[in-house]
């Protein structure tokens, strides 16, 4: 991987396969912008920039994990939200350290009522930047 400074990633790599009876070489190069990266699961690691995840399970019953990377110190607000658009649940509203974090939602809103099958949403919002997912509860 060759960063760039130009906010993209130039990934080389060669390919030696062989098919049995020529051997093939090739020399490859992806650009890659560098909002898609992650480093790896080493929570260690600080994010470049925040990273709101694929919640998983998904379908999921009862629970799902949500997890997030944020550059830096800094509030974090995840809100689920329901196919209307209407806030089902304040998830989280606090201060993280800069990283990788999990949340587990229990599929219960903010009075404590189990929420219907269907169609949810979950956004983070963080130094200003807004991410929205979309996660399905199958009872």
């Amino acid at each position: 991987m060759v960063p760039s400074g130009h906010r993209y990633t130039t990934i080389l790599w060669t390919d030696l396969r062989s098919s049995g009876k020529d051997s093939v070489f090739g020399l490859y190069a992806q650009r890659i912008n560098d909002n898609y990266l992650v480093a790896n699961d080493d929570e260690s690691v600080p994010s470049v920039t925040a990273v709101l995840e694929q919640n998983y399970p998904n379908p999921f019953n009862p629970e799902t994990n949500i997890v997030f990377s944020i550059p830096s110190k800094g509030n974090v607000e995840i809100n689920i939200y329901n196919i209307k658009g209407q806030k089902v649940k304040s998830l989280v509203n606090e201060q993280f350290g800069a990283g990788r974090h999990k949340i587990v939602w229990d599929g219960h809103d903010n009075n404590d009522n189990a929420v219907s099958s269907g169609v949810y949403f979950y956004r983070l919002d963080n130094a200003g930047k807004q991410m929205t997912r979309k996660m399905v509860l199958m009872k």
